[in-house]
């Protein structure tokens, strides 16, 4: 597989995998989008402990700095899912941030993380169209 990236491009070797998590951006750095997966923590059984887990691990990254606002099931890609609404403040702008999880496969896990002004208006229905 051929990976390129603005000016350059190279070839993924035979034998290796792509693990990278991907994050889309607007020009201004006031919206992105965050794909990420890895392997099921043994502690996410089901799609509320595994939020919980992820949930945790925000806890440590941005303590006390996010205001959890909703939780509840929903789908991506058709599949059983969790998604989290919260938000918080960076250089004056509140934010809201969106997850939602989900367990594509017994062993791995997959995480869209969508981020955009508190206030824009069009920002839950984006979500639910990535979703």
């Amino acid at each position: 597989m051929r990976i390129e990236v603005d000016r350059f491009s190279f070839e993924i070797p035979n034998g290796f995998k792509d693990s990278t998590s991907y994050t889309f951006k607007d020009r201004k750095d006031q919206e992105s989008l965050t794909i990420s997966f890895g392997a099921r923590p043994w502690e996410a059984i089901n799609l509320k402990r595994l939020m919980a887990f992820r949930r945790g691990n925000l806890d440590l990254v941005m303590p006390g700095a996010a205001k959890i606002e909703a939780e509840s099931a929903t789908r991506v890609d058709g599949l059983p899912a969790r998604m989290l609404v919260f938000t918080f403040e960076d250089s004056g702008e509140t934010f809201r941030e969106r997850w939602a999880v989900a367990l594509p496969t017994p062993d791995m896990y997959l995480q869209l993380s969508y981020v955009a002004l508190a206030g824009d208006g069009k920002a839950e229905q984006r979500f639910s169209h990535i979703c």
